[in-house]
């Protein structure tokens, strides 16, 4: 789950220009054989290149962003200077308990929590695909093709496994490691402060189950908030305006 957290702020920090573009382009990142799993997670271990990643990446103060190298040199108190700069952190694999806190911090309803899927016929590492942006058919269809065959499913093998399990070793005293056990921490200590945190999640979670149901098969290009990304606006705004909505978030 550790890693899982690095690829997404891997991915974000090419988007904001945060490390070299030439690494967020590079197909190899959809390959699924061990030895590429393997470089791309020592990359992010706690003496690779992007080690500390996710820390600096978070951390808006000028005299650690200037640099681009995903190195982070701190001081001790680095992790709760990083929780200051934020009204909130989340994680990706306890997605819908933070989503539920999130609402609950800044006072949201449930229509501004709720999100659609990628277009359906865009795949789970095409990211850098734009229709809008490939007029030629030719280029497109080539560019789908290159990225689902990268995009298929994984089963850790023992080699990945080992090297994730020495890997632990070394993250104990590592910058992302103590992001990571402070954000779960926060997360938990917050849920147990809101009242009927249970009943708030079972809701989400039902929603989000009906509106995957009612919207499967709507999520076009021409849905999409941006390019293949936030896909199913139309149908979502459909959902939130109808009883059934209304009848689930009465509870």
């Amino acid at each position: 789950s550790w890693y899982h957290w690095k690829i997404s702020c891997f991915r974000k920090g090419c988007a904001q220009g945060k490390i070299d573009v030439k690494a967020c382009s590079n197909t190899d990142l959809f390959k699924t054989d061990d030895s590429t799993i393997i470089k791309f997670l020592a990359d992010y271990s706690s003496t690779g290149k992007f080690r500390n990643y996710v820390t600096w990446w978070l951390d808006t103060r000028t005299n650690t962003v200037s640099s681009n190298d995903g190195h982070y040199s701190g001081d001790s108190a680095v992790i709760d200077d990083i929780f200051n700069q934020y009204d909130f952190i989340g994680l990706i694999e306890r997605a819908d308990e933070s989503l539920v806190v999130f609402k609950y911090i800044l006072g949201l309803e449930f229509k501004d929590i709720i999100y659609g899927t990628k277009a359906k016929d865009s795949s789970s590492g095409a990211a850098f695909i734009r229709p809008n942006e490939y007029k030629s058919k030719v280029v497109l269809d080539f560019m789908k093709r290159e990225a689902q065959k990268y995009t298929r499913s994984y089963e850790k093998s023992k080699a990945v496994l080992d090297f994730m399990k020495r890997e632990e070793q070394n993250l104990v005293g590592n910058y992302d490691q103590q992001l990571w056990n402070a954000a779960n921490l926060s997360l938990d200590l917050t849920i147990k402060s809101i009242p009927n945190f249970d009943t708030e999640l079972k809701i989400y979670k039902t929603l989000m189950e009906r509106l995957r149901t009612i919207c499967q098969g709507k999520q076009l290009h021409t849905g999409c908030l941006y390019h293949d990304e936030g896909c199913g606006s139309r149908c979502i705004n459909d959902f939130v305006h109808s009883p059934e909505y209304r009848e689930i978030t009465a509870q």
